[in-house]
């Protein structure tokens, strides 16, 4: 995207209110990937930060459960289906506390 394209973006308020209704269908879901569709957007229009950790968080709380669940049922993860979205948490998950030296 442009820059002139991301101003658009963030300033459009059809397209902000329509994250705005992702956001709430994935609460009310607890849809880890419509928590993704609408993380991804947050960040590369680079909007409410503290929007953005709170959805983290719940991504977080989602994948660590459902994850948990599998080592439960000695289950393993899948790249093909919705686990996808927990692995990828818990990568992300992993570089931060490398990152920040807390292992």
């Amino acid at each position: 995207m442009t820059q002139e394209e991301l101003h658009e973006a963030r300033t459009n308020p059809e397209f902000l209110n329509f994250l705005e209704e992702r956001e709430k269908e994935a609460y009310e879901k607890d849809d880890i990937a419509l928590f993704y569709e609408v993380l991804d957007s947050l960040m590369i229009l680079d909007l409410q930060e503290d929007r953005i950790n709170k959805i983290y968080e719940k991504i977080l709380t989602i994948s660590f459960e459902k994850i948990e669940e599998r080592l439960k049922e000695n289950t393993k993860l899948s790249l093909k289906t919705e686990d996808i979205y927990y692995i990828r948490s818990f990568y992300e998950h992993a570089i931060e506390k490398w990152s920040y030296g807390n292992f």
